[in-house]
């Protein structure tokens, strides 16, 4: 798991191919929170973290074609995100994508989420 961490974010790019599962996996949230450029399908979780961002349009993410990934479409958005780490302009696209991920995916932040739910289940005390 170290060296997973530390190798997550020593990259700048990651590639996030799920295409069945909702939440898209734990890797991207890391890739994203580690500031990587990250590469996905635009469905799910993927998708619905770049339409909240509403301050940018994300390039590297793409359309499914007749719900499949073409590999063609997939081999651009890689050498796009290529070209923009070696031109340094992948900074934003980190930012943005740490801020999603904090946003969408942490602790600190889905923690009233977690107790809400837990309350409309179980009976807790007002002050939990």
């Amino acid at each position: 798991r170290e060296e997973y961490l530390e190798f997550i974010n020593k990259a700048n790019i990651s590639c996030n191919l799920f295409v069945g599962e909702v939440h898209g996996g734990t890797t991207h949230v890391e890739a994203m929170m580690a500031r990587n450029i990250m590469i996905a399908p635009n469905i799910n979780a993927y998708k619905f973290k770049y339409e909240q961002s509403n301050n940018m349009d994300y390039p590297f993410i793409f359309e499914l074609t007749n719900g499949e990934i073409d590999t063609d479409v997939l081999a651009q958005k890689m050498a796009m995100a290529v070209n923009t780490v070696l031109d340094g302009n992948n900074l934003q696209y980190g930012e943005l994508n740490r801020d999603l991920a904090f946003e969408y995916e942490s602790y600190e932040k889905r923690v009233d989420k977690v107790v809400e739910d837990l309350r409309s289940i179980i009976k807790l005390p007002a002050e939990v």
